[in-house]
């Protein structure tokens, strides 16, 4: 998950979004 995040910038904000609401 982390590696595919590095990989897309904008997915940068929705990660960090999923892990808030976890």
């Amino acid at each position: 998950m982390v590696l595919r995040v590095k990989k897309d910038g904008h997915s940068k904000t929705a990660l960090k979004h999923n892990v808030r609401s976890k």
